[in-house]
């Protein structure tokens, strides 16, 4: 409309010139003068070029939020969506073609899904598991939230392979065995129950690995019913341990952010509160 508006404005700024100019009969017949051309021309000119100015913000304003709504199209689609990472080796989420790529070809289907196992060694801080294995279904593991995605309803053998999906990748690794003496030996030198890794006698165990992830600068940000879980500043993965298991998934950026800066407060708030008992024993004693 506003392109109309103009060109119309133009057409009668032309005419109000040339009449202007050139008061002729041409345009207004015998009583063609200076004050009919105003009359006829020049006013709707005047008309035409205010509204025109009127206009022109709207319709910008328009077109801006119009071409703003088509911008925000991909980022749209790709918000509150994971996107795949690889870490030691692996890939997750993932779909049927991320499994297979990444070793895990041996499969066994069942009412809830395809369990597939690597068929090659698989090692996490150079821990050998014993074992290594997905779940291909039908959830929505791309979505963007920390809890378990919501599961398909049905048969997930009648799902078409290009809606398989994983989230996580489950290792199992041997039961630590502890030497009893090491143990006892520290339980009574701090008062504690805790099992030092040090004192478990067999390899690639779950206790060492628990370790090894503390050693190697992960974060242990949970503690609850045997469940061990741990970020990483650097990795959008977690791990979580659990009797001889350890299981990995994808978290996002965030969710890694907070649950360091949870630590760091949390190891703050101990720190202090340390400092400030020593204070008050070192007080007592001078």
């Amino acid at each position: 409309m506003l392109v109309l508006l103009v060109f119309a404005t133009l057409a009668l700024l032309m005419l109000f010139a040339v009449g202007v100019l050139f008061p002729t009969k041409v345009f207004l017949g015998p009583a063609a003068t200076r004050e009919r051309v105003m009359k006829f021309y020049g006013i709707p000119a005047i008309v035409g070029f205010v509204a025109s100015m009127a206009l022109a913000p709207a319709d910008k304003g328009a077109h801006d939020a119009e071409k703003a709504k088509d911008e925000s199209i991909a980022p749209a689609q790709a918000q509150g969506r994971r996107q795949l990472v690889n870490f030691n080796g692996m890939a997750l989420p993932g779909r049927m073609a991320d499994a297979k790529a990444t070793g895990f070809t041996e499969c066994a289907a069942d009412y809830y899904g395809y369990t597939c196992r690597r068929t090659v060694a698989t090692q996490l801080l150079g821990l050998t598991a014993q074992a290594a294995e997905l779940t291909l279904d039908g959830k929505d593991h791309f979505a963007d939230a920390y809890f378990t995605p919501e599961k398909h309803a049905g048969d997930v053998r009648k799902i078409p392979t290009e809606e398989l999906a994983y989230g996580t990748i489950k290792l199992t690794f041997t039961r630590s065995d502890y030497d009893e003496k090491c143990v006892d030996k520290h339980q009574e030198k701090t008062g504690s129950y805790s099992q030092l890794a040090s004192c478990i006698t067999n390899k690639n165990s779950i206790g060492q690995l628990n370790q090894t992830l503390l050693d190697a600068g992960w974060v242990l940000t949970r503690t609850k019913g045997g469940y061990l879980n741990y970020v990483h500043p650097q990795e959008l993965v977690e791990v979580e341990t659990k009797d001889e298991t350890a299981t990995i998934r994808r978290v996002s950026a965030d969710t890694v952010k907070d649950l360091v800066a949870r630590d760091a407060e949390r190891r703050a708030s101990q720190e202090a509160t340390e400092a400030n008992a020593a204070n008050v024993i070192g007080q007592m004693k001078r």
